[in-house]
């Protein structure tokens, strides 16, 4: 007799669970954003060990020879962009829209298998970036170093999402689109397009089809719509969802979130040439890039004011919830890096600061405050609704919310006074390169660097709250269900039945 005879009916007959590609609702939400969350911390590590570097140079005669091939300035450089960008932030991002889409059209995800071949996928070329740029297998152009082999996994991983999301919104139970729904779809339809072009893999997947300021054109159409197409749009989205589900309220307008939508589309794929106004761009397309670049007020702010404006009759959650504090401060950084963006198009600023470290922290403080933030505080209300547990420690998210804003805060505000010192003393002149660019600006790089320790230290935190919640269970107490629904398997019909519906859809 097997030992399958010896179990209830029940049990004996229950399939196994696939533990690669199960059908478990919710599951490849929380493994992408889990995942994600280990490429941020390899990737902050690198812009750690740079700062350390520009702090005290001398540390570098202490690293071993068969190590330093690994942690040269360009390999570093080139990780903690991509790995920070493609397989952590694109990641949360994806992970947010696998949580909130379905909820938004009271149907389950198209495919849960499909996702979870999504989440391989990603982390799969996450490895292949990391081992191919750390031997030095790059393309060389900035936001675009990647090869062949990456770019193809990549594309498939996307693939994989957008074909999800847009099934899942196709054959939705809600007709209305929220507006959360249209950021998401063109973040997923718009990022293929961008990867395709701005690489040129239709030309030559194996190298660079694009030479001279075709190469430059093409590179900052890349490198600005990634975050304007695809972190702007899947960032907003969240952002939108997350404010009217914590405060119980409806959005202030929602003529201003299409205004802001409709707008962003629109206005922002040309303005990638203000990077390019000390270059030989024609000047008739630098004064197109900055024209846009100005008219970038518009959507950001109808979409802030607007996102202010819902919170603003509960401003005291502020104080009560991490995941709005996350939110928020989020939004803040995107505003403020907005606004800087639109002015330093103008050509006087372009050319007085435009080479120096004050972009570098322009570019961080979207990216690595703004639309992270927003990431984590989607992390944050995903997880304990997905596995059915409760957050492990809000004292933990309210010690990872303030080393994270303190962090930033004194990162950025040291790193972009040093770019202000270098742009100053390349004014004057007459000194050389060391003189006018990296002693004056050493002193500032220790300040930096304890910002990125402060960073690390709150992502350790948040790791450790994140895994606490999804995998130990001994502490949750008795009376938490383990939300039945999510058991349920996923329907891709057209017509899915309310039983395998989650429960979020209606209520979270």
């Amino acid at each position: 007799m097997t030992q399958a005879a010896h179990l209830p009916a029940a049990v004996a007959s229950a399939p196994r669970t696939n533990w690669f590609f199960p059908t478990r609702p919710g599951t490849a939400a929380y493994r992408m954003f889990l995942t994600g969350s280990f490429w941020m911390l390899i990737g902050m590590t690198y812009g750690l060990l740079m700062a350390v570097y520009l702090a005290h140079p001398q540390v570098w005669a202490y690293v071993p020879l068969d190590v330093q091939q690994f942690l040269v300035w360009s390999k570093m450089r080139e990780l903690h962009v991509q790995l920070v960008l493609w397989y952590w932030l694109s990641m949360g991002s994806v992970a947010g829209m696998y949580f909130i889409v379905p909820r938004l059209c009271r149907a389950p995800l198209w495919s849960e298998r499909l996702a979870h071949l999504s989440v391989w996928l990603w982390n799969i070329a996450g490895l292949t970036t990391w081992v191919t740029l750390s031997l030095g297998m790059s393309r060389g152009r900035e936001y675009a170093e990647t090869i062949l082999p990456v770019d193809v996994l990549l594309l498939a991983a996307l693939l994989c999402a957008t074909l999800n999301i847009v099934n899942t919104v196709r054959f939705r139970r809600e007709r209305p689109l929220y507006v959360s729904l249209w950021y998401s779809l063109s973040a997923v339809l718009a990022l293929p397009i961008v990867i395709i072009i701005g690489k040129g893999l239709w030309l030559n997947p194996l190298n660079n089809p694009y030479q001279g300021i075709y190469d430059n054109v093409t590179n900052w159409f890349f490198g600005h719509n990634i975050l304007g197409m695809w972190y702007t749009p899947a960032g907003l989205g969240l952002a939108y969802f997350l404010i009217p589900k914590i405060t119980k309220r409806p959005i202030y307008s929602h003529w201003l979130s299409l205004v802001g939508f409709w707008t962003l589309i629109f206005v922002y794929p040309p303005v990638g040439g203000h990077h390019s106004v000390t270059s030989a761009l024609p000047y008739w397309l630098q004064t197109e890039a900055i024209m846009f670049s100005i008219f970038l007020f518009i959507p950001v702010f109808a979409s802030v004011w607007n996102l202010y404006k819902s919170v603003q009759p509960n401003t005291q959650m502020l104080a009560q919830d991490p995941v709005l504090g996350f939110v928020v401060f989020g939004l803040t950084c995107y505003l403020l890096t907005s606004v800087q963006g639109s002015i330093m198009a103008l050509r006087t600023l372009n050319i007085y600061e435009h080479f120096s470290q004050f972009t570098v922290g322009h570019a961080m403080l979207a990216m690595g405050a703004g639309f992270t933030a927003i990431a984590l505080g989607a992390g944050y209300y995903l997880v304990p609704r997905v596995t059915g547990h409760p957050i492990y420690s809000r004292a933990l998210a309210w010690w990872h919310f303030a080393l994270f804003g303190t962090g930033w805060i004194v990162l950025l505000l040291f790193l972009q006074t040093a770019g202000l010192v270098q742009s100053a003393n390349w004014r004057v002149g007459g000194q050389d390169w060391m003189d006018s660019t990296v002693w004056p600006t050493q002193p500032l790089m220790w300040p930096v660097a304890g910002g990125g320790v402060l960073i690390i230290i709150s992502h350790l935190i948040f790791m450790y709250n994140i895994i606490r919640t999804v995998y130990d269970r001994s502490w949750v107490p008795k009376d938490v269900p383990e939300s039945a629904s999510l058991s349920s398997p996923t329907v891709r019909g057209p017509h899915p039945q309310g039983s395998n519906l989650p429960p979020a859809a209606a209520t979270d």
